[in-house]
């Protein structure tokens, strides 16, 4: 088996997310739903 070494860049966030606007069906769509892009 191989080792791998892996590298990444944050780019972007977006804290103005909620869950209600990543899941139709969730109790709590209230609730921050931070993303991170990379």
């Amino acid at each position: 088996m191989s080792d791998w070494e892996v590298f990444s860049i944050k780019y972007a966030d977006r804290n103005a997310r909620t869950r209600g606007d990543s899941f139709i069906f969730d109790d709590n769509h209230d609730v921050p739903h931070e993303m991170d892009y990379f």
